[in-house]
């Protein structure tokens, strides 16, 4: 007898949402049992699940993942690393415009109208002179 799953198990093992395999069986794309179980062949061939990738030992990965574990917390460490060393960089630079702008801030009694009217006719008008 070939193995059935309800939906909501169907949609875990095939990594999909319920309402996904409830729409392909109302179109017709997927076909239930009487009682509304699914079956793995009709899964596979509705292209829901792999079976041949689901009968692979997941220990083997599992070990695996375990093994890579310490290599993926130390590339981690130095991209944190990076990390930091990018934003002390650019607090730096902010600090430095911040400076700059302070160092350029008009003189007390002139206002950002006078400055600008003197970028555009020159520095004698700007002072009533001609």
């Amino acid at each position: 007898m070939a193995e059935t799953w309800t939906i909501a198990e169907a949609a875990r093992r095939c990594g999909c949402p319920r309402s996904t395999l409830q729409r392909a069986i109302r179109a017709g794309r997927l076909h239930c049992t009487a009682d509304h179980w699914l079956t793995v062949d009709a899964l596979t061939q509705a292209g829901y699940f792999d079976a041949a990738a689901a009968q692979q030992p997941h220990a083997a990965g599992a070990q695996q993942a375990r093994l890579d574990l310490p290599t993926l917390l130390r590339d981690m460490q130095r991209s944190m690393e990076q990390l930091t060393d990018m934003v002390a960089a650019i607090h730096a630079e902010l600090r430095q415009m911040q400076q700059a702008r302070s160092s350029s801030v008009l003189p007390p009694g002139r206002t950002q109208q006078a400055r600008s009217m003197e970028r555009q006719s020159g520095p004698s008008l700007a002072n009533g002179r001609k």
